[in-house]
């Protein structure tokens, strides 16, 4: 079993999933290779 965890970002001008699914693309492969699997979610739009 992988751990997993949540990377959260504040962008409050785009809350759009398009634009947290361009994040999710940009981040893909930083994370590439570790043994967790990364959310990157957008925290503004839980405010």
């Amino acid at each position: 079993m992988r751990a997993s965890g949540t990377t959260t970002y504040f962008d409050p001008r785009d809350l759009s999933w398009e634009a947290e699914g361009t994040a999710i693309q940009a981040a893909t492969p930083i994370f590439v290779g570790l043994s967790v699997a990364v959310e990157v979610r957008n925290e503004a739009r839980v405010c």
